[in-house]
């Protein structure tokens, strides 16, 4: 089916994404190309879109910036709908930014040098629509794995091993 694209999903949320997430304060968007991050059905919850970034970095001070490609991760929680009320009782957007901003850095800390604990949130707003922004994992050769077959047990001992 047809790919609706959020008309929030525009260059200045990607602007801000580049200088919050990517400390790149100045930057050119050459282009960006959307597609649908997970199948319909996948998130109750939330839209998730995968957006590969075209840009050049305008801070830098060479004369001629090469463009610079980052794919991102956006997860989307609607405000309006049948969702926005659930989302809002719950605080589920508060939650999951508070995670990802606060407790996932020091989890990552934890592992240490080299080790990866989850996606980096490059930025998360409320306006016009609660949004975080990750890094994609996909880019690093990591797969969703199927949510219903849940955890092995080699994955769950790797995990209690990283926080552990």
């Amino acid at each position: 089916d047809a790919l609706t694209v959020p008309e929030y999903l525009d260059e200045q949320l990607l602007l801000k994404t580049l200088a919050s997430g990517l400390q790149v304060p100045r930057a050119r968007i050459v282009s960006k190309q959307i597609t649908r991050a997970t199948a319909n059905g996948d998130n109750y919850m939330s839209d998730v879109f995968r957006i590969e970034v075209h840009f050049i970095n305008e801070s830098d001070q060479a004369e001629s910036a090469a463009p610079q490609t980052v794919s991102l991760v956006v997860k989307c929680l609607p405000n309006s709908g049948q969702r926005g009320p659930l989302i809002d009782e719950m605080r589920a957007f508060e939650k999951e930014v508070t995670m990802f901003q606060q407790i996932v850095p020091k989890l990552s800390a934890m592992v240490g040098a080299g080790g990866l604990f989850a996606a980096k949130c490059y930025y998360a707003t409320t306006t016009p629509e609660r949004m975080i922004l990750f890094e994609d994992l996909k880019t690093l050769g990591f797969v969703t794995a199927n949510r219903h077959a849940g955890l092995d047990y080699d994955h769950c001992e790797l995990v209690m091993r990283k926080i552990g």
